[in-house]
């Protein structure tokens, strides 16, 4: 089994790492590019070009500043680090790493001292739109108290020895651009493939949008009747052509999402009822004491009197349509309000309706493997059997140029090599066929002219390749994803994972928005498709479910292992050896400060507090003998004492009594001096 390292990092760079799944130098974040550039230090990783890795862990003491922070661990398996130079320091080693790690939810976890700071993390992680797969990564969040881990007493010799690189390799750091750059086309297009709909759901829709539009211009005509100014009454035939317009839209829409909501509520009266589904399709057929109605309609009907949710589309907008013609006849304030206010509820409830419709259809999508495999440096070769042969090839080229803009990740710098990129691919294209026109070429110059000059009647659909399709709706609405949606919807591009490729790959993985891939995180599946593809890329294995409980349960309950330093660095606190002391077995014998606290049951099991209590006793040793200028020197108690009080609020089960307690133990210890 991998054994763990553990990296300590500051919980301000929480967000950071999982915004791009990955730690790196510290100065590898201004340099790169893209997403965070800030990176805090901590005293146990204060490196700029290189981080270090400890195979145990280095129980600092806690982080005192001005700001909302605190100490975690990243645990990585070992096999994640590729290339490393190992420092030996007695029963424990460090890793020095030159370039990042890449990290994943199933086989890595964090450490924190406390669940209050377990709590801060996660929350700061919800608020993040660029944080991935925060739920994931959240329950593997775990506190030091609750696993016996091995650790040592910090102390800053450890780092002695330890020389930073001179600068970062630029090959390394090309090398992580376009390794953000392909995860991003990655995710890019299996988020996409979870988006695509069937064709009812997406006209369905469009006709929806229509349906608001009309219905809004058609209130704002109307609020002059509320206000009861006659004089200024909306023409008659405007009003009836567009409710006529209403009327037929409804139509349309509950035609388009009849299947869906026959799906929903059959489910609802199966589950409420405890009726068979295959019971249930007989009751369309059964007639109550030779009714018109089917028992399914009666039932379909009880089930929304009592809760409204369940009216289909079609019965919430004719509602809507009914309230309208009744505000016609009689028209006053208060009832134009309540219009108001149902229009308003009733577009959220239709909203979310058709948004469950296409996350269950999207939710469907399955993968066994990804069309694409590595080439070369970081070249993709596609191999999908949707595609023709010849399209395959477009796409490639499309998807390859894509990557290999390494400084571009940002709205503005997408914005700016629009037309440059058309123009790289028009070029390849060129070369790779050996013709000056082809119907690819010619799209690709009209689409270059509609981004040049406005109104040139440019369409999309203008090609029968659907990634040239998506291509000129990614070119046409690259700033956000919801007008990129809604602009191929209304163009007839109802196949999203091709548009999605490319903005994945324009923006890079650490710039995409968890919102993106949020139903990746929510899909076993899909999740293990992409680590298994990312296996092949990286070298390292990422869908081992076993390992972070494996590990863990090896120190659950067992008796914790504190590691001394004395093999490689001579202890502050060993016992000084007198001159003719050898003659005396009690100085010999001596116990360490360290050992007298934990012979102490009031400090059982209080693993940090015993690290902490040590490294007061350090500073105030060290206080003592080597005082500030113009400051009178203080005895080691007196100095080991006033550490403690300020530090006690910080310290979980130190008040008063027991800030006594410990100062009389080292005293007793050291001496009063």
């Amino acid at each position: 089994m991998d054994r763990f390292y553990f990296i300590p990092t500051s919980s301000l760079n929480f967000n950071n790492i999982l915004s791009s799944e990955s730690i790196s130098p510290h100065s590898f974040y201004e340099k790169r590019g893209y997403g965070f550039k800030r990176f805090e230090k901590v005293v146990s990783n204060s490196l700029s070009n290189s981080f270090l890795a400890y195979s145990i862990i280095p129980r600092v003491p806690i982080l005192i500043t001005e700001r909302e922070e605190f100490l975690i661990y990243l645990a990585v398996p070992e096999s994640y680090f590729k290339s490393y130079k190992t420092i030996e320091r007695g029963h424990f080693q460090i890793l020095q790493i030159d370039r990042p790690i890449y990290i994943n939810p199933i086989e890595c976890f964090f450490l924190v001292r406390t669940d209050e700071e377990r709590r801060k993390l996660i929350a700061g992680s919800k608020k993040s739109l660029e944080v991935k797969h925060a739920d994931l990564y959240c329950e593997k969040v775990f506190l030091l108290d609750e696993y016996h881990l091995d650790s040592f007493a910090w102390d800053d010799n450890v780092l002695e020895g330890i020389a930073d690189l001179k600068s970062i390799k630029p090959e390394v750091l090309e090398e992580d651009k376009k390794f953000n750059k392909l995860k991003g086309l990655i995710y890019g297009y299996v988020a996409g493939a979870t988006m695509n709909q069937p064709k009812e759901i997406i006209e369905g829709k469009r006709y929806f949008q229509r349906f608001i539009n009309v219905f809004s211009s058609l209130l704002n005509d109307l609020s002059v009747m509320a206000a009861g100014k006659s004089k200024q009454l909306p023409n008659k035939n405007k009003l009836e052509a567009q409710v006529s317009e209403l009327i037929d839209l409804q139509g349309k829409i509950a035609t388009l999402f009849r299947g869906n909501e026959s799906i929903e509520i059959n489910e609802v009266i199966s589950r409420d009822f405890s009726i068979d589904k295959e019971v249930l399709k007989s009751f369309e057929k059964l007639r109550y004491k030779n009714s018109q109605e089917s028992v399914l309609t009666i039932l379909s009907k009880f089930i929304k009197e009592k809760e409204p949710n369940y009216y289909s589309i079609g019965e919430l907008l004719g509602r809507l349509i009914t309230q309208i013609k009744q505000f016609i006849r009689y028209s006053n304030p208060q009832s134009y309000e309540r219009l108001e206010n149902d229009f308003s509820s009733i577009s959220n409830v239709v909203n979310s309706k058709i948004s469950t419709f296409k996350s269950d259809h999207g939710s469907t999508e399955k993968f066994k493997v990804l069309p694409f495999s590595i080439v070369g440096d970081f070249e993709l070769k596609v191999q999908d059997t949707i595609l023709s042969k010849d399209e395959q090839l477009i796409f490639e080229l499309i998807i390859n140029d894509l990557l290999s803009w390494t400084e571009v990740s940002s709205q503005d710098e997408i914005a700016q090599i629009r037309t440059e990129l058309i123009q790289s691919v028009g070029k390849k294209i060129k070369e790779t066929v050996g013709k000056e026109s082809t119907p690819e070429l010619e799209y690709l110059r009209r689409l270059f002219q509609s981004l040049k000059t406005i109104g040139t009647g440019f369409r999309p659909d203008e090609s029968g390749y659907i990634t040239l399709q998506s291509l000129a709706c990614f070119l046409n609405r690259y700033s956000e994803l919801e007008k990129l949606q809604d602009f191929m919807e209304k163009n007839g591009v109802r196949i999203f994972n091709y548009a999605y490729t490319y903005w994945g790959a324009a923006y890079g993985y650490a710039n995409l928005s968890k919102l993106l891939i949020s139903s990746i995180s929510q899909n076993p599946e899909l999740f293990k498709v992409i680590n298994s593809f990312f296996e092949k890329t990286t070298g390292v294995k990422g869908n081992r479910h076993d390992l972070v409980s494996e590990f863990l349960f090896k120190y659950k309950g067992e008796k914790p292992i504190v590691v001394e330093l004395k093999p490689v660095i001579p202890s502050k606190l060993e016992t000084p050896k007198i001159p003719g002391s050898n003659s005396n077995p009690e100085l010999q014998e001596k116990k360490s400060f360290e050992q007298v606290l934990r012979s102490q049951k009031e400090l059982a099991n209080k693993e940090d507090l015993i690290i902490q209590l040590v490294n007061i006793s350090i500073q105030a040793i060290k206080n003592s003998e080597n005082p500030e200028m113009f400051s009178f020197p203080k005895n080691k108690t007196s100095e080991f004492r006033d550490i403690l009080k300020s530090n006690s609020k910080k310290m979980k089960g130190i008040g008063p009594k027991g800030i006594e307690f410990i100062t009389s133990l080292f005293e007793s210890y050291y001496g009063h001096e």
